[in-house]
């Protein structure tokens, strides 16, 4: 039951982080794709 539930709410984060980035690099704000960039590439080293 855990398992759905931590699932669940990651994907939503996950998807307005999504969402975030794609509407701000419509507006050539870069930011939050840069932290987003240098997280992500720790998080898989």
């Amino acid at each position: 039951m855990n398992r759905q539930n931590y699932y669940n709410y990651i994907h939503e984060k996950l998807m307005v982080l999504f969402y975030r980035v794609k509407n701000n690099g419509r507006l050539n704000l870069l930011d939050l794709n840069i932290h987003s960039e240098n997280f992500f590439a720790e998080l898989l080293i």
